[in-house]
């Protein structure tokens, strides 16, 4: 059981992670287009 909740936390961490750089991405992407638009 121990070892199921430390890879699930590990899984979560990891999908946060990503979530944390794709978000960043969008934010960066969406910013440029807003400055192509004007």
């Amino acid at each position: 059981m121990r070892s199921i909740s430390i890879t699930t936390i590990a899984m979560l961490i990891v999908i946060l992670l990503i979530d944390g750089t794709a978000h960043s991405r969008i934010e960066n992407y969406h910013q440029q287009l807003l400055v192509s638009t004007i």
